[in-house]
């Protein structure tokens, strides 16, 4: 079964300033895998990459969302009305409740609060250790 692993803002983030790689991923997953996000991760990324006066930044961002584009990542179309947290909670449940292999990469700590409730993996990066590690792995 392949995987999917959902990225949030804050991956796309650190995909644009090459602290986190899609090897990373691989590394630590070790299975074939899909990357994929949702309108409103994107909408919200854009938004702030036109609102922010700093340049870094908005490099930053733009970087991200060039390698989600330029790497073929699905984005799954949600409710714009849903901000982009909700939308990667609901879609992950969805995807779980399909029967489907789901991570859920994000550093946002009330994200993975609700997703370890919901029984759902997610990915973090690890400043201490420079890497991502997997928060809790489901049962092959």
């Amino acid at each position: 079964m392949i995987s999917k692993v959902i990225l949030d803002s804050n991956m796309i983030i650190m995909l644009g300033k090459g602290i986190i790689t899609i090897s990373m991923f691989e590394d630590l997953l070790e299975r074939k895998f899909n990357l994929i996000t949702t309108s409103s991760v994107i909408n919200e990324l854009k938004k702030i990459s036109e609102q922010n006066k700093n340049k870094i930044i908005h490099m930053n961002i733009n970087f991200g969302l060039n390698i989600i584009e330029n790497n073929k990542v699905e984005i799954i179309e949600t409710n714009n009305i849903i901000d982009a947290d909700d939308s990667i909670f609901y879609t992950s449940l969805d995807l779980k409740n399909k029967g489907e292999s789901v991570f859920v990469a994000t550093n946002d700590r009330i994200l993975r609060n609700r997703l370890r409730i919901a029984r759902i993996p997610t990915i973090y990066y690890r400043d201490s250790k420079s890497k991502l590690e997997v928060e809790w792995r489901e049962l092959d």
